[in-house]
């Protein structure tokens, strides 16, 4: 196998009519995903001339209609790049900015207002996908019906992919490189191009089975393993976002594995909790479309309230969940399982992003103890986990986790400062990891990329690894367990944050003359400390809120005379965390 999408080909046979993913009220069985991604994948190949190998952004939220948009992308023979539509418009222009995207799409965007962006080369449209195609609505132009635009290719591709009359791009596109890609018009707008003038992306009438057939029977077969599936963008230390590519063989790779070691099946039900551009969600998303397993995409409201939450898991039967450790413990806490009910159908719970508390690990546990809880660990640089620890008995409320063991399709280890292994009990090392499923490195930064996807010291041939930047080191019986990070990312709310990004926009501001953030582990806060001449908190609120996503938030700010600095003239986070 070397594309994704075979996954999703053999399913849809196996399983039609099944439900692949649940969003309220609305649905969409397996076969009516292919259906509507393929069609909607090969209108974006017309539109944009057949290029492929590009990122596409898509600019939406957790919802059925932005998964279509992202499987799309990747059957027009390009990758997807997600993006959360609630998004400060500034951090979202930054992203648009950093990347040579070859369209944007913006699924049902409502919040999200093109016409303010800073920048006028990609044309960016308000879509809403619908597979229904109203007669004399969303017909394509003239000389460009669906079955005309890719006629005489053996793969349903147009050589030329030109568009039909009265679908030209408007003039402040930069159509040599980006184009608008969208699925239907009812995003349409006064000035733009009108409903009649373009496709819907979705099944055009006249469109057949065997057209939409070879077409993706072209994309599969001119695809490589190697090629990019999608890229998530990562905290970045300059205060700019950083795109990290996936090919498609490392996330097969590691969906085989992960499906295979814990025994996912088409009977199995998953609730969804990780938004669409957070790297955790893949698992949902691939391991459905591996397995024939139905996904609940839970609603983001119910993560806070534990009476909505429990009840929904017992009603829809939900078997695994893989969630944030905060999700469990705000259920822990507040004592559900005992007022509200148990879950029974819960067999696997895994956790992912931070660590598990152990009191409340021990909470679940007691109610659940036919059920098997897994810790699993990984990193946006890899395609996946590639550590992992199922905990099988009740543990002190003291006790410290073990991290884990690598996956079976990973080799992972510690090194010192001096690129020494680590291999004695209790001794701290970087952890490394060499493993199929590295990711292709940063988007555009060759310099950042070379500086961790280094050369494996331990072997005389050539072996990439990955630093991660994380210290570990080994308990008794062989685990990782992790201990802090080597520089000033931290790990917040399941977020990979870098603290010098919150640094570059709180320094923004020009009355602030210095600035510092620090991380409480213990409180889970961070904690901004500024140097200025009065008191800024309203005015570092509102730059907060229009520059950083929410789990980017400080929760306090501390105005304090001076800044420590160290004798090397460095500022002293020891001595400000030691303030907290």
């Amino acid at each position: 196998m070397k594309n994704i999408l075979e996954y999703l080909e053999t399913t849809a046979k196996r399983f039609p009519d099944k439900p692949a993913f649940v969003c309220g009220e609305e649905s969409v069985t397996f076969g009516q995903l292919r259906r509507r991604a393929a069609s909607y994948g090969r209108n974006i190949a017309a539109r944009t001339g057949n290029r492929t190998g590009r990122p596409v952004c898509v600019v939406g939220e957790r919802e059925i209609d932005a998964l279509v948009c992202m499987l799309a992308c990747v059957y027009s023979g390009n990758y997807y790049v997600p993006v959360d539509s609630a998004l400060p418009q500034a951090r979202i222009a930054g992203m648009l900015e950093t990347v040579d995207f070859l369209g944007v799409i913006c699924v049902s965007g409502q919040r999200f207002e093109a016409e303010k962006l800073a920048f006028s080369d990609v044309y960016v449209e308000d879509i809403k996908p619908s597979e229904t195609v109203l007669p004399g609505a969303g017909h394509a132009g003239a000389g460009d019906t669906a079955s005309e635009s890719n006629a005489g290719s053996p793969d349903g591709r147009d050589g030329a992919g030109h568009a039909g009359a009265g679908d030209t791009a408007p003039e402040n596109t930069a159509a040599e490189h980006r184009d608008t890609v969208r699925p239907d018009a009812a995003g349409t707008k006064a000035g733009r191009p009108d409903a009649a003038s373009r496709n819907t992306g979705f099944p055009e009438p006249g469109e057949s089975d065997g057209d939409l057939d070879r077409f993706i029977a072209g994309t599969i077969s001119h695809s490589r393993s190697f090629d990019p599936l999608y890229g998530i963008f990562t905290s970045g230390s300059t205060g700019v976002p950083r795109l990290v590519v996936k090919s498609h063989g490392a996330l097969i790779s590691f969906v085989d594995t992960f499906v295979e070691m814990f025994g996912f099946t088409q009977d199995d039900v998953l609730g969804n909790q990780f938004a669409f551009y957070f790297d955790a969600s893949t698992k949902d998303l691939f391991a459905c479309l591996k397995c024939g397993l139905t996904v609940h995409i839970i609603p983001k409201v119910f993560f806070s309230f534990p009476q909505k939450l429990v009840p929904y898991l017992m009603e829809h039967q939900i078997t695994k969940i893989i969630w944030v450790p905060s999700a469990l413990v705000l259920v822990a806490n507040a004592d559900s399982l005992e007022t509200i009910g148990v879950p029974g159908a819960l067999e696997d719970i895994f956790f992912v992003g931070e660590q598990m508390p152990v009191r409340q690990l021990n909470y679940w546990k007691a109610h659940l103890p036919q059920a098997r809880f897994v810790n699993i660990y990984g990193s946006t640089e890899t395609a996946g986990n590639f550590l992992f620890h199922v905990y099988d008995e009740i543990l002190p409320d003291d006790a410290r986790l073990p991290t884990g063991r690598p996956f079976p399709n990973t080799k992972v280890f510690l090194l010192d400062e001096k690129g020494r292994e680590v291999t004695e009990t209790g001794e701290e090392g970087e952890i490394c990891v060499v493993s199929e499923t590295l990711s292709q490195g940063y988007y555009g930064c060759p310099e950042m990329t070379n500086a961790v996807f280094v050369q494996n010291p331990l072997v005389p041939y050539r072996e990439v690894m990955y630093r991660t930047g994380d210290l570990a080191s080994y308990d008794e019986d062989g685990n990782i367990v992790w201990q802090s990070r080597r520089d000033f990312q931290i790990k917040h709310m399941g977020y990979r944050i870098e603290l010098s990004e919150i640094e570059v926009v709180i320094g923004a501001i020009p009355q602030i003359e210095e600035c510092c953030c620090v991380y409480d582990g213990a409180a889970q806060k961070i904690l901004l400390y500024y140097q200025a001449k009065e008191d800024l908190k309203k005015v570092i609120g509102k730059q907060v809120r229009e520059k950083l996503p929410k789990y980017m938030f400080p929760s306090k700010y501390v105005k304090i005379e001076q800044i420590p600095h160290n004798a090397n003239g460095k500022i002293d986070r020891r001595k400000l965390a030691s303030l907290s």
